[in-house]
């Protein structure tokens, strides 16, 4: 497999983080890069267990909550300055959402197509999935379908394989919380997409979620009816 690494934000971890990586592990070879996003103080000890819980894991550390956006920002400048030969990053959530397998079938989908943005998507139909989750991808697939071009199958999903030119570029995209992701989706351009069903896991209906349903939706929809506006601006100085 290409080199791939896999990117782990994470703010407040409990014992499961540690956990995780070690079964990522047993699955893969590939670097593992944490970021703490400025956890309290008596929860930054789960990093160092999680680099003594799998080898090849490693972490940095904000010195403050960032956010998600920055956090991911962080994590793709440091790969990009420590591994200039990356092929690309898989990014999971750390609240045990996404199954171990799922995260190397991401990495393999990724493998075989460098260059196309990858999407482990979730189902929604069923009925333990937390409702800020449905409420959310609902509106969202049809706005973003509208701005985009693009049909996501799962607009929130952390579950993502990102190219390494890619990675370069959203360096400079704004957004310092969930709504980076978004602006992820909005810019893939003419980048092939690639997407696949993946397990859906919630721990205690994902109550350890940092998501806010509606100041961070409300960001999200600011940031999609501004991208709206720059495509229809675009058309205008092409007529």
């Amino acid at each position: 497999m290409k080199d791939i690494a896999i990117v782990i934000p994470s703010l407040d971890p409990d014992s499961r983080l540690p956990s995780y990586c070690a079964a990522l592990r047993e699955r893969t070879d590939a670097p593992i890069l944490l970021v703490d996003d400025g956890s309290r103080a008596e929860l930054r000890g789960v990093f160092d267990e999680c680099v003594a819980a799998a080898p090849g894991v490693s972490f940095v550390r904000h010195d403050r909550n960032r956010g998600k956006g920055r956090a991911l920002k962080t994590a793709f400048a440091e790969l990009l300055r420590t591994r200039p030969d990356l092929a690309g990053c898989v990014t999971a959530d750390s609240d045990g959402q996404h199954a171990p397998e799922d995260v190397v079938h991401c990495m393999e989908k990724l493998a075989e197509r460098p260059e196309a943005f990858v999407l482990g998507c979730r189902t929604f139909d069923r009925k333990d999935i937390p409702w800020r989750s449905r409420f959310g991808n609902g509106w969202m697939k049809t706005l973003f379908r509208l701005v985009s071009g693009h049909s996501f199958d799962d607009t929130q999903t952390g579950l993502r394989g990102i190219p390494a030119g890619f990675m370069r570029e959203l360096l400079d995209v704004p957004g310092e919380r969930f709504e980076f992701e978004s602006e992820m989706l909005l810019r893939i351009g003419r980048r092939p997409l690639v997407q696949f069903p993946i397990r859906t896991i919630y721990e205690n209906r994902n109550a350890c979620s940092h998501f806010r349903p509606l100041a961070d939706s409300a960001k999200i929809l600011r940031i999609v009816l501004r991208s709206a506006c720059r495509v229809k601006k675009g058309v205008s100085r092409q007529q």
